[in-house]
């Protein structure tokens, strides 16, 4: 496994010896924006994740209320000026009802 994400006052020794206050399985949007959060706050962070970023994916969005965690982060800016698709909401429809939630 490889660390992918580490605050930036700690050294980057990579070893197994390495002490961390929390360690999250899984890079994807929730894993690194609580990653960083953490490391902001003064945590030691490590993030273990299988895949290589990053990566194409189908079916990977952020939703418009995602912009309010990327302003916390003062990510916003930089993703506006990025050029990504943007996606105006969404419906999800389950199993059990005909009806779908739009947000």
């Amino acid at each position: 496994m490889k660390t992918w994400f580490r605050s930036k006052e700690l050294p980057a020794s990579g070893g197994f010896g390495d002490m961390y206050d929390v360690a999250i399985i899984g890079g994807g949007p929730a894993g690194s924006i609580a990653a960083a959060l953490l490391a902001r706050a003064g945590r030691r962070v490590v993030v273990f994740e299988r895949e290589k970023f990053p990566r194409f994916h189908i079916g990977e969005s952020l939703l418009p209320f995602s912009m309010k965690v990327f302003s916390r982060l003062g990510l916003h800016e930089k993703i506006l000026r990025a050029g990504f698709m943007k996606n105006f909401g969404g419906e999800m429809f389950g199993a059990c009802s005909e009806k779908g939630n739009k947000f």
